[in-house]
């Protein structure tokens, strides 16, 4: 099964199973992807660093985010997703991942690891912003609000694995205070 864009890049979106390609799927880093994309990361680190290949793919997928998933506001940065090319100005709180994987990729990459922080901005911004101080399980983004997308939160522990890989990469207290 290829997972090969019309990009060029691997893109985080399921691979439908018996199709071999991604076809008019969305591309987005959230459920069906995640774990794949994370999963390179940590086969790489796994395998001592012995299995380049792993990072090579997570790296791809990392400048496929950059540069067709990113975005950045006034207030906000966050991983939006693709649908049949239009951009959907959305994130999943499983896409909360992504700070922690950044954070445990970054090999003294500063701009990798500011662009974690960023991310992890966005995902604590989803707990302070709600009235209960529970994240929805997904929000949209206009020019400069969060805006909740849903009303529930099915108890995800991406956030917290982000705050402790950005505390162990940073040593910034506030990752230990949150």
């Amino acid at each position: 099964v290829s997972t090969q864009s019309t990009w060029g890049r691997p893109l985080p979106a399921p691979v439908p199973h018996g199709r071999g390609c991604m076809g008019r799927r969305p591309h987005q880093f959230r459920a069906m992807g995640d774990s794949f994309y994370e999963y390179l990361l940590k086969q790489h680190l796994l395998t001592g660093r012995t299995e380049p290949r792993y990072r090579r793919l997570y790296d791809a997928a990392v400048a496929g985010l950059r540069r067709h998933l990113l975005v950045r506001t006034s207030r906000y940065t966050y991983v939006a997703e693709r649908q049949d090319g239009t951009l959907l100005h959305r994130m999943d709180h499983l896409a909360c991942f992504v700070p922690g994987m950044l954070a445990l990729g970054a090999n003294d990459d500063g701009d990798t690891l500011a662009l974690a922080e960023e991310l992890m901005h966005t995902c604590a911004q989803m707990y302070f912003l709600s009235p209960t101080g529970i994240a929805p399980e997904s929000c949209s983004f206009d020019h400069t609000d969060l805006i909740a997308g849903t009303k529930y939160y099915l108890l995800r522990p991406e956030v917290v694995e982000s705050l402790f890989y950005l505390w162990r990469a940073t040593k910034k207290p506030m990752y230990s205070a949150l």
